[in-house]
């Protein structure tokens, strides 16, 4: 009998006596192997075809590439991200850990959670990232286990992934009219809590539906300042503000929108003063009353006195009274 790994016997060790079983090496690497034996009897015939069989040798396993579909774009809780594992191997087990923050991701050569074709040797699945998951730059390692349990070096895809979530938004309060003369609308919001807070911006259009390319009032660094005034702001003209809250990836949420005017500063309504009256018991004292001002911006009723007739700002100031409500005086 010769055995040999060929049709062709190359690989022969030559003819010798004929044994029912025989241990016989295969030759070196994995894959389906061929076993040939052709036989020759006494009188030196040859069997016709060699008789052979086949075996699967497999006594490692091999990673050849992981990837990623990120292509180094941040992505957010609640987005998708397509993970491939190559093994040219089925019916093994697949995985691949993202960092240390998420580890034993399982993929599927099955036809199902994002592989594209069953049963081909690519383990594949689509993650959808989850709420609270955040990592900057994490390498993706992938594992994998062949069927009869060999194990292949680890292997970690070329790009890496950064995953952030959104600030948290923070409230902003209508604006408040600051100043007298030269008026100003005041802004107040809540404190953000972010963790990786880099900066508030104050956004201002003269339109509804503030965003992050209206105009740019100011960006403030300080996470424990939470106000601010306008003071380019011109009368009968409305403003429509938000702020936004930037983390330290550049992601940014945006605050409900507000908005605010100043009105014209115009003069205040006259009061009507009416007749003096003396009081009658007091030969040295005068009663005073008016009507009432109702303007929303007043400031103090101011009395002025002269023993002329042409009474103005610039003569003797009696008192001054800031309660609008307020519309008697007597001058002792």
């Amino acid at each position: 009998m010769m055995v040999a790994n060929d049709s062709l016997f190359r690989t022969s060790s030559g003819w010798e006596p004929f044994v029912a079983t025989k241990n016989w090496e295969l030759s070196a690497g994995d894959g389906i192997k061929y076993v040939y034996v052709k036989f020759r009897d006494t009188e030196q015939n040859e069997s016709k075809s060699p008789a052979f069989d086949s075996i699967i040798l497999d006594t490692k396993a091999v990673i050849s590439a992981v990837t990623e579909d990120t292509k180094g774009q941040i992505r957010l809780p609640g987005d998708v991200i397509h993970f491939t594992l190559t093994a040219n191997e089925t019916n093994g087990t697949a995985s691949i850990d993202i960092g240390n923050v998420r580890q034993g991701i399982d993929l599927f050569d099955d036809g199902t959670n994002g592989d594209t074709r069953a049963n081909n040797g690519i383990y594949e699945v689509n993650f959808t990232i989850p709420a609270g998951l955040q990592v900057v730059q994490a390498p993706i390692v992938g594992h994998f286990t062949d069927r009869l349990g060999n194990v292949a070096n680890d292997v970690t895809a070329t790009g890496k992934i950064t995953i952030q979530k959104d600030p948290e938004a923070i409230t902003l309060s209508p604006p408040v009219v600051s100043g007298t003369v030269n008026q100003s609308l005041e802004l107040f919001w809540t404190q953000s809590n972010d963790e990786d807070f880099a900066s508030y911006r104050v956004f201002r259009s003269i339109t509804a539906g503030v965003d992050s390319s209206s105009q740019l009032l100011i960006e403030i660094q300080n996470r424990a300042t939470t106000r601010y005034t306008d003071s380019d702001v011109m009368p009968e003209q409305t403003y429509f503000y938000r702020v936004f809250v930037y983390d330290n990836a550049g992601l940014a949420k945006g605050s409900n929108e507000v908005f605010g005017r100043i009105d014209k500063n115009e003069a205040p309504a006259a009061v009507t003063l009416n007749p003096i009256t003396q009081v009658a018991s007091d030969q040295t004292s005068l009663d005073l009353s008016w009507s009432r001002n109702r303007d929303n911006d007043f400031s103090a009723y101011r009395i002025y006195r002269s023993q002329v007739s042409g009474v103005d700002s610039t003569d003797a100031l009696v008192t001054t009274i800031n309660d609008q409500n307020t519309t008697m005086f007597q001058d002792t």
